[in-house]
């Protein structure tokens, strides 16, 4: 995925939805897209199902990881 076909809307956590797609950032390294699967209700635990070898990983709040919408949802 490019840079451009992302909405820059940047989520606070306790605001993703199950089934929103985002794009992650995990400090300086680009996790890609997935798709939100769960979270907690005050966002400190996130859940995001990636394709490939690690389908699915678990964000704690204490995690430097950026959520952007992705435009289209």
């Amino acid at each position: 995925m490019h840079t451009d076909e992302i909405s820059g809307t940047t989520a606070l956590r306790s605001t993703l939805l199950p089934g929103q797609r985002v794009h992650v950032l995990l400090g300086p390294t680009d996790l890609g897209v997935g798709i939100v699967e769960d979270r907690t209700t005050d966002g400190s635990i996130i859940w995001i199902r990636f394709g490939g070898a690690t389908p699915r990983r678990m964000f704690l709040d204490e995690d430097p990881a950026v959520f952007t919408v992705v435009a289209g949802n």
